[in-house]
Order: C-alpha cells, then structure tokens, then sequence
C-alpha cells in the first residue's frame, strides 16, 4: 500500500473511516484499485458520488460501504446505500500506515523491539503486525495516528519505505 492510494478524506476517531469523493467529472478507472486499499485498512467507508456514477459505483464498491448520493439540483446528499463494519481488516496493510519511528516506538512499548530495532521496516511491521491482535493493533495505529502533529513526512527519515 504505502502510497499506492490515497483516500480523498480520512476520519480518524474511534474508527478509521475513509471517504471517496466522485464527482459527476471525475473517471471510475481508478476505483477497483482503490477499493483494494481501502478495504484492507478502513473500518468504514463511505463514497460520494454524482448521479452519473450511481450504477457503476454500485457494481464496484462492496456492500458494506456506504454510498452518498450528491444532488446538486436541490444542494442536498442523499444517503442511497447505509454503510456497515469492515469485517476484513488486514493487520498487514493497518500496520503500514505507521512511520519507522512509530513502529520502533510501539515495538519498544510492548517490549518487542529487542533485536529488531535495525532490521528493515517489512519485518518491523511484520513483527507488530503478527505480535498484537487486530483489535490491539488498530487502537493503536488510530492513536498513533491521531497524535500526529506533521503530517507531511518532508524526509525520508520518517518513512519505511525511504
């Protein structure tokens, strides 16, 4: 994942919760793709989407997510589809939402770190993803996640994959 996609709005709280935007100019092509990513990290998801997509949005996006319709004649959204809990979370994928130095910090946190601390970040996030349970791990990474005060890496240093 690391990069691969990236969701047009991310809600951090006591969920992840991802929300796609489609407008009525806006191409389909990458959604297959994005819903991919998506469904391996988020715990939610909601598209927004014109009514030009409605149909082809239906057959691509799971069940699960919700789906909010814009009409713009009468400035309003529409809920078409409610949404439901992801019940496929992939520890794999949660995990790479966390920084080099995050990772070390939650491996030390759980005294895990112990002749991991030079290895390479796959095998950090294999070691935390593997060690804690998903529902361990996703607490911490929204944590994590919502402590965060630079959100822009800026360098490499931050990044496991840099």
């Amino acid at each position: 994942m690391n990069g691969d996609s990236r969701v047009d709005i991310a809600v951090v709280n006591s969920v992840l919760h991802g929300i796609e935007i489609k407008s009525q100019y806006d191409s389909l092509q990458r959604l297959p793709r994005q819903c991919e990513f998506y469904n391996q990290i988020f715990d939610l998801v909601t598209i927004v989407c014109a009514p030009n997509h409605l149909k082809d949005v239906q057959s691509i996006v799971p069940s699960w997510w919700e789906i909010l319709l814009v009409d713009s004649e009468n400035r309003e959204i529409i809920l078409f589809r409610a949404g439901a809990r992801n019940a496929a979370v992939c520890s794999q994928s949660l995990v790479r939402l966390l920084w080099r130095d995050e990772v070390l910090q939650a491996l030390k946190e759980f005294d895990l770190d112990r002749g991991f601390r030079s290895k390479p970040c796959n095998v950090l996030w294999n070691r935390l993803a593997t060690e804690l349970p998903l529902g361990d791990l996703n607490e911490l990474v929204r944590s994590v996640l919502k402590s965060r005060t630079c959100w822009q890496s800026g360098g490499r240093h931050a990044l496991c994959g840099g």
